[in-house]
């Protein structure tokens, strides 16, 4: 018999506003769907919506290819539902996604005796995740202690490793695999379009518009850049407030340097669009991962990422640029240097990053998987 995977997420397909942790578990389910028998526990409607997806009934299992999902309404959307389909499944894994959610905390109370309990953080213990409300997290952190003991937890990085270790305990069971990528990244470099369109250069960043993703450092530092660009920042919006912030900030710039916020896109949309780009930017104050990284490198897009990431020397790879965010100065540099970068550079840039890209995607770890589920 297959092992049967029990998994809880905020979020899952058609859902993508809530961003990476979708994207993981939809190429978690492509790669390992045969292999194991797999149910998903997720909220009726996307980030934002108050009504829940069309066509798709709620509070019941769904038969889809390689998967049954339950779509929670509201209501129903809880730990003590979740723990009623839990005893009446009986998985032998439980696949709790995000540390704060309240699904993740009410179920680790009550546990299934005979399941092996797993826990991806998704970049929860990362220091400039912490830094954002500390005390609220401190306290949390010593509120769950002891619901936190004899779990596998499953790291994406060396450094989400180092993470647990250093915030839970340095004896804790940590698994190291990356996130899975979709299979069409392997072909990045036969997708990547003949030549640039020509005009000024085009930088795109595109993730949720929250603070923790830093676009307010990125339109500072472009202030005191020259020259003319455009930058389209695509992406949900969280917080109104942050929202009419960046829009006062982009209204600070030149007349030749153009802000537009394209708002929320589908992966569809979005994989049609990148390839008319020449860079992506996002100094990001913590990363566990990154899926828009890679979305953007199989784009054939150079990164301007901070420090605070897994991906690193990221200029000797003729990739992009890894940066301190405490370097103001150098960011600025960058970003200078790519509006009078040549088009003979953007395209060997271009090409190195799609081949970086592609070579990812043909060397996924699955055989990491079945030893965080399998033990």
């Amino acid at each position: 018999m297959r092992l049967k995977l029990f998994i809880t997420n905020d979020a899952y397909l058609p859902g993508f506003r809530f961003g990476g942790p979708v994207r993981s578990l939809a190429n978690l389910v492509d790669w390992l769907g045969a292999t194991y028998e797999i149910y998903i526990f997720t909220k009726d409607r996307d980030l934002g919506d108050s009504r829940g997806y069309p066509e798709i009934p709620a509070n019941q299992w769904l038969q889809r290819e390689n998967v049954r999902v339950f779509y929670a309404s509201p209501e129903q959307h809880t730990a003590q539902r979740a723990g009623i389909e839990l005893a009446s499944i009986q998985p032998d894994v439980v696949y709790l996604n995000g540390l704060w959610e309240g699904m993740t905390r009410g179920l680790l109370k009550s546990r299934l005796p005979s399941a092996r309990y797993v826990i991806a953080p998704r970049g929860a213990l990362g220091a400039g995740a912490l830094a954002i409300k500390p005390w609220k997290k401190k306290l949390g952190l010593l509120l769950m202690r002891g619901s936190l003991k004899n779990l596998v937890w499953h790291a994406t990085a060396d450094s989400e490793v180092t993470e647990v270790r250093q915030v839970i305990g340095p004896d804790e069971t940590v698994y190291l695999a990356s996130n899975l990528l979709e299979r069409r990244v392997a072909n990045a470099v036969e997708l990547l379009p003949a030549e640039r369109a020509a005009g000024p250069i085009r930088f795109v960043s595109f993730s949720r518009l929250s603070r923790k993703k830093n676009f307010d450092y990125l339109l500072r530092c472009l202030q005191a850049v020259r020259g003319p660009f455009s930058l389209d920042i695509i992406g949900p919006e969280e917080d109104p407030v942050y929202t009419e912030e960046l829009n006062d900030l982009a209204g600070q710039l030149a007349t030749d340097q153009v802000v537009r916020f394209l708002g929320g896109k589908s992966p569809a949309e979005l994989q049609a669009l990148l390839p008319s780009y020449d860079f992506f930017a996002l100094p990001t104050q913590h990363e566990n991962f990154g899926h828009v990284f890679v979305e953007a490198w199989a784009a054939g897009l150079p990164v301007i990422i901070s420090d605070q990431t897994p991906w690193r020397d990221l200029e000797s790879k003729g990739i992009g640029w890894d940066i301190a965010l405490s370097d103001t100065q150098r960011w600025r540099n960058v970003l200078e240097h790519c509006i009078q970068i040549s088009s003979e550079e953007i395209h060997k840039m271009k090409l190195n990053a799609a081949q970086f890209a592609s070579a990812l995607a043909l060397n996924q770890p699955i055989d990491s998987y079945q030893r965080i589920f399998e033990g």
